[in-house]
């Protein structure tokens, strides 16, 4: 198939940090796609939501916490064998509550140096590089 003729999936990513600078990832579970691997909390984006509605519901779900403010970060495609992923990824600037797996996921804490040894899908890797090269030129 064609990346002409892919289905194209909307989905929202959030990246919360905490004051000492690491970043919220989360362990994929056995019985989703890409399994075994890190992410950033977030997923799709349903009929009739909007980016923001959409990450606000997601990271409440994934990680239990009420998003008070978000602002976009990077908007990206990357094209799977299956679909095209269009990605929505969000800073999160003001949260409500302790992120944690709240559907019982694996979590960490990680800095930029140890984000970049874990494994995460192929669409996260654009979104890791952009949070590099910013991190670098701060």
């Amino acid at each position: 198939m064609s990346a002409d003729n892919l289905p194209i999936l909307h989905v929202v990513s959030g990246v919360i940090q905490n004051p000492e600078g690491l970043y919220f990832v989360a362990l994929r579970p056995p019985h989703v796609p890409f399994s075994g691997v890190w992410e950033f909390p977030g997923g799709k984006i349903e009929p009739g939501e909007s980016a923001y509605e959409a990450l606000v519901r997601e990271l409440q779900e994934e990680v239990g916490i009420q998003v008070h403010a978000a602002r976009p970060l990077l908007q990206f495609e990357h094209t799977y064998p299956a679909r095209i992923i269009n990605m929505s990824a969000w800073s999160i600037d003001a949260f409500e509550g302790e992120p944690h797996g709240a559907e019982g996921q694996e979590f960490d804490w990680v800095n930029i140096d140890k984000l970049l040894t874990l494994t995460f899908p192929d669409a996260n890797y654009t979104l890791i590089h952009h949070l590099t090269s910013r991190t670098h030129l701060l």
